[in-house]
């Protein structure tokens, strides 16, 4: 399986649901880690891996993946965020 840990750490420590399992997570595998606070619930469907702690680039990640396929920052937001 594709390291959950590299996939995460360029998403400001967060994945999402669809995520684990494209990269071969079991649904009994997500529970588990789950269960043993490897993965954090922060959002439904998206997960903080190994803690979750409050950072801008997590939340703003953590929105991006709730939001699904496609979704993208705002203009406004997108232009914060790179300092603009």
């Amino acid at each position: 399986m594709i390291d959950v840990g590299a996939r995460s750490g360029r998403q400001g420590g967060r994945i999402s649901h669809a995520q684990l399992r494209r990269i071969g997570a079991s649904g009994t595998t997500i529970h588990r880690w789950v269960g043993s606070g490897s993965l954090h619930w922060v959002a439904p469907g998206v997960f903080g891996v190994g803690h979750v702690a409050p950072s801008v680039e997590g939340d703003l990640w953590a929105a991006v993946l709730y939001a699904g396929p496609g979704a993208a920052l705002s203009h406004g937001t997108a232009a914060w965020w790179y300092g603009w």
